[in-house]
């Protein structure tokens, strides 16, 4: 055992477990729920969502819950991003 000590391998093996707790210190991961798109519309026909953020540039929506929760939801091109904007709008309205 004493050898395992002297060789190489055992300052390899702390750098190692030293990196891999400290990069959990660092980004502890993403605790956030996964929300689909059907769920996010229930959501919005609930009236559950305070803002939206449409992001046409990567078709994700920034969504903030009337709860203060956030999370990010995927749309379609095209037809249903448009479909949503008519939505969001119509929400906005009332």
């Amino acid at each position: 055992m004493s050898r395992f000590f002297k060789s190489a391998a055992f300052p390899i093996l702390i750098v190692v477990v030293l990196a891999f707790f400290a990069q959990r210190l660092i980004s502890p991961g993403s605790d956030r729920e996964k929300v689909s798109y059907s769920d996010f519309q229930t959501q919005l026909d609930q009236r559950r969502v305070k803002s939206v953020q449409l992001r046409t540039k990567d078709n994700t929506a920034r969504v903030v819950s009337v709860d203060d929760k956030k999370y990010e939801v995927g749309f379609l091109d095209g037809d249903s991003a448009f479909r949503l904007e008519q939505t969001l709008t119509a929400a906005k309205a009332e």
